[in-house]
């Protein structure tokens, strides 16, 4: 999911003057990711505390840290054009 988001969205996300209507130097859809990783992380704690979910709630925990990765990965590679 999150190599769909930030690949696919790329050009959204990183596009250079966003920003507007938030007064801000960064595109909104930006200020959504880190809200994105908090749901992400909750749901998957919370499915790891149900017996019958806990491998699924794992390999959620276990994703925010790749889809961390993946994130930095396209903004080197965003930056190297």
């Amino acid at each position: 999911m999150s190599f769909i988001v930030l690949v696919l969205g790329r050009d959204f996300l990183f596009q250079p003057g966003g920003g507007e209507g938030f007064g801000v130097g960064i595109r909104a859809g930006l200020l959504l990711l880190p809200f994105l990783g908090c749901c992400k992380l909750a749901l998957g704690l919370y499915l790891w505390f149900l017996p019958r979910w806990k491998t699924l709630g794992a390999g959620i925990v276990v994703s925010v840290p790749v889809g961390v990765l993946i994130f930095f990965g396209v903004c080197a590679s965003y930056q190297a054009h």
